[in-house]
Order: structure tokens, then C-alpha cells, then sequence
């Protein structure tokens, strides 16, 4: 008997979207030249800006550095990242997934109805 496994769809509405959890580390290799890490900081971490006496002030957002990171392997050379990086926060989905007991799937969209193996791609065409 194989062991058991079940698709888990953790839905989280606010602050703890899947950038949030799993983040770009190591992303130098898409199509077009893109640095993927470079990009999500851009957008989602650094920002610096000029106070009202003229002094540069930087402040970090949501988009932890590679330091504060937990890396993981991407095991797919398909894709621009070769490494991953896991919140700081969630050890226990890092040990899962190097276990071989978790896998990512990030930016999949709203889970439309309850589904099973037989039937998630035909109820959930995202």
C-alpha cells in the first residue's frame, strides 16, 4: 500500500499570501534576463524614500531578504528560480518539503469546489 496523500488548499485571505511563504532566492535564470529575487524586492521589500529634511531613509517590507530566508531547492529547471525561499517563521514547511511530505503549488488561484485526485483538474481549470 502506497501512503497516504491528499491535496491541502489553504486559502489565506490578508497578509500571508504564497510570496509571503515562499519567496524567489535564487531567480537569474528566465527568458528574458530577469533577476526574479531582484524584482519581488523591488516590489514587495525595499523601499527608500526622502524625509522632510532631506535625509534618505530605507525600510524593509513584507519581502524578506535572502538572509531572513529559509532555501529550499526548486527541483524543476524549467523555471527561472533554482532555489526558493521559505518565510524564516515556518521551519516546519521547509522540513515537510525536503522531507518529500510537502510540495508547493503557489499562485494557483481559488479552489472553486471540494475535489479529490479523480477530479481537481476538471473542477479547478487554473
Amino acid at each position: 500500500d502506497e501512503p497516504y496523500k491528499a491535496l491541502v488548499y489553504i486559502f489565506l485571505a490578508g497578509g500571508a499570501d504564497s510570496y509571503s511563504m515562499l519567496s524567489p532566492y535564487t531567480c537569474a535564470n528566465a527568458p528574458d534576463g530577469t533577476d526574479t529575487y531582484e524584482e519581488f524586492r523591488d516590489i514587495r521589500g525595499r523601499r527608500t524614500y526622502v524625509n522632510d529634511e532631506g535625509a534618505t531613509i530605507s525600510v524593509e517590507g513584507v519581502g524578506l531578504p535572502r538572509d531572513r530566508l529559509l532555501p529550499i531547492d526548486g527541483n524543476n529547471p524549467d523555471q527561472p528560480c533554482s532555489i526558493f525561499g521559505i518565510h524564516e517563521n515556518l521551519p516546519a514547511l521547509r522540513d515537510l518539503y525536503n522531507d518529500g511530505d510537502l510540495g508547493w503549488v503557489a499562485n494557483a488561484g481559488l479552489l472553486s469546489m471540494p475535489s479529490d485526485r479523480t477530479n481537481y483538474r476538471g473542477n479547478n481549470p487554473t
